[in-house]
């Protein structure tokens, strides 16, 4: 799946400093965001979100959260649970991306449908 918006962007215009992930579940899908000018990231539902920021100050913190499926970082098949958003912050994109991987394989221990299909990811282009 392709996303005009990241792919149209210039890439002077671009801040390739943090990623936005979105899982959805319970049927298993990342789609990353490069592009922080993405009308999937910037729309205006954005401040409602169920949305988890990833950085050096609160890392450990939130994969703990995470991992035990803490009240609001839970995955479910209702509308409140089924996405939740990652804002993934440490200015390097590679690193990012490898930290979405991690928090996948977490999350996989337990969700079965993202251990099954933990691959199924799309990045849109940056």
């Amino acid at each position: 799946m392709t996303c005009s918006t990241c792919r149209a962007a210039p890439q002077q215009e671009r801040k390739p400093t943090t990623i936005y992930a979105c899982i959805d579940y319970p049927t298993p899908h990342v789609t990353i965001h490069r592009d922080p000018g993405c009308v999937y990231v910037e729309d205006r539902t954005w401040a409602r979100r169920r949305k988890v920021r990833l950085d050096a100050n609160t890392f450990s913190t939130e994969i703990k959260r995470l991992v035990q499926g803490d009240a609001g970082r839970r995955l479910g098949s209702g509308s409140d649970g089924d996405t939740l958003w990652l804002q993934i912050h440490f200015g390097d994109q590679a690193f990012e991306l490898v930290t979405d991987l991690y928090v996948k394989k977490l999350l996989g221990r337990r969700y079965k449908p993202i251990r099954e299909h933990g691959s199924r990811c799309a990045v849109r282009p940056s």
